[in-house]
């Protein structure tokens, strides 16, 4: 690969990433849980529009919601504003009785007739119900009610549904943001909402970046793809190195077993053993790298497992420096105290460390397992 042409990629990512990339932000830990409660997201939102709502700012973010979203329909050629929760329409192309409308906007013109805009939220990437848009418009056509516009809320950019009835437009977590802080950025409570709205997406942030990689020359695209195949290879190739090195530098004759494992969420696993030893000792090593290659931030942890609990094995573990982390599925496994047991494998002194704890328990667990043990 043209080394060049490399680092200019790796420029280009950087640019990327200032739009883009966030830290550690404690907030999406909450994500999981308060993304698959639609309602709370319909209730702010509903709350937000209302001109009577409990923000004191009153027609202010409506109005803003128009300009942002709505364009060309104008909030000055309508009036009589209602915002309607959970707004109940008769069935029309569907079996049953109702449908309930998340947010409905409804108004009307200066000749008395009545326009809505329904707000669909799928904020809990809830899928869409057979025909629901169309009932919805349907339902309010039979009502004499003139839908101008229907407006769907979606967590993620990679959905579909197919409406034929209304133009429509779909807004992320991002565009919500946008348009809560364009109102009053200064609001403690209501900007805290806006902030979470962004976290929910940071799952986005990968599509985002993927959009402006449309600039790129097909050249540019063909070296990114070599280096992306170069990139998921990359903890074999550590593993590779791994291995290497500790052969290298083990005494002459003392062999050793290898393999290598995905584990939950992505981890990956690489277990180093000497048989004989193993036969003697039960006891193995694990090296664990995180899921996310690029995440190495002193995130390669070096384990000790064991099938048997025996206070002998304790010892044996005890003497080595490793304290019981915990134990599942017959397994006990262990790992040096505080940051002992964490490496960076691209920071070369760590990685050195890295490989010279894995060659000390090596030969350690050989000369305790040819003692007699406790």
């Amino acid at each position: 690969m043209n080394q060049e042409l490399l680092h200019c990629l790796l420029g280009f990512y950087k640019e990327l990433a200032k739009d883009t990339s966030v830290g550690y932000n404690p907030m999406s830990e909450f994500v999981p849980y308060v993304t698959t409660k639609e309602i709370v997201h319909t209730k702010i939102i509903s709350e937000l529009l209302n001109p009577a709502g409990c923000h004191k700012e009153g027609t202010k973010y409506l109005e803003a919601f128009f300009k942002f979203f709505l364009n060309p329909i104008k909030y000055d050629d309508y009036h009589d504003f209602k915002i309607i929760r959970e707004r109940r329409v008769h069935r029309v192309l569907t079996e049953g009785s109702v449908r309930s409308i998340d947010v409905l906007i409804e108004s009307k013109d200066n000749f008395g007739q009545k326009h809505a805009i329904i707000i669909e939220n799928k904020l809990n990437h809830a899928e869409f119900q057979h025909l629901q848009i169309e009932d919805y418009s349907q339902g309010l056509a039979r009502e004499s009610v003139h839908v101008d516009a229907v407006i769907i809320l979606h967590d993620r950019y990679q959905h579909s549904f197919n409406n034929k009835y209304h133009s429509e437009r779909t807004l992320y977590p991002k565009d919500l943001a946008e348009w809560i802080n364009s109102v009053n950025p200064n609001h403690i409570g209501i900007k805290a909402y806006a902030d979470y709205l962004i976290t929910i997406n940071n799952q986005n942030i990968p599509y985002e970046n993927s959009r402006k990689m449309l600039d790129l020359s097909i050249d540019e695209i063909r070296d990114l793809y070599e280096l992306n195949k170069a990139f998921e290879n990359l903890t074999a190739s550590k593993n590779d190195y791994i291995v290497e090195h500790v052969k290298e530098a083990l005494p002459s004759g003392h062999s050793i077993e290898t393999t290598f494992s995905t584990l939950d969420e992505g981890c990956k696993a690489l277990q180093l053993w000497n048989q004989t030893d193993y036969d003697k000792t039960d006891l193995w090593i694990a090296v664990f790298h995180p899921g996310n290659p690029a995440d190495d931030d002193n995130s390669t942890y070096v384990y000790l497992y064991t099938h048997d609990r025996k206070a002998s094995n304790s010892e044996i573990v005890r003497r080595l420096g490793y304290e019981m982390q915990g134990s599942q599925e017959g397994y006990t496994y262990f790992r040096a105290p505080g940051d002992k047991c964490r490496f960076s494998f691209f920071d070369k002194p760590r990685r050195k460390q890295l490989i010279d704890e894995i060659v000390r328990l090596l030969k350690e667990i050989h000369e305790l397992g040819n003692t007699d043990q406790p």
